[in-house]
C-alpha cells in the first residue's frame, strides 16, 4: 500500500477520504503527512472512518472487557486475513 511519494503535485486535491486505512499501513505518521502533503493548503478536506482499539483504562467501563479481549486475542488472525488491519491498534491518537 501507497503511503509515501503518491504521483500527485503537493496540494492537488480539495478533498481526501479513506475507510480504516491507519489500521493497516506500517507507518501512520506517513501516511498522515502524505494526506496532508496532497490536500489543498487553502482549504482542503480530509474525511475518514477508523475502527481503534478499546482502552478501558481511558473510560474505566467493564463493559468493554469482553471487547477489549476479543481484539487482542483475533488481532493476529486478522492482520493475515485482512491485509495487515490490526483490531488492537491505538489509531485515535493520531
Amino acid at each position: 500500500m501507497f503511503t509515501t511519494g503518491l504521483p500527485f503535485p503537493d496540494g492537488y486535491f480539495d478533498a481526501i477520504t479513506s475507510s480504516l486505512l491507519l489500521c493497516s499501513v506500517e507507518d501512520q505518521s506517513n501516511a498522515i503527512a502524505e494526506i496532508k502533503r496532497l490536500l489543498n493548503p487553502n482549504g482542503g478536506v480530509y474525511g475518514f472512518i477508523e475502527h481503534v482499539a478499546v482502552n478501558r483504562s481511558y473510560n474505566n467501563e467493564k463493559d468493554l472487557i469482553l471487547l477489549e479481549l476479543s481484539q487482542e486475542a483475533f488481532d493476529p488472525l486478522q492482520q493475515l486475513v485482512a491485509h495487515n488491519c490490526h483490531l488492537h491498534r491505538n489509531t485515535d491518537t493520531m
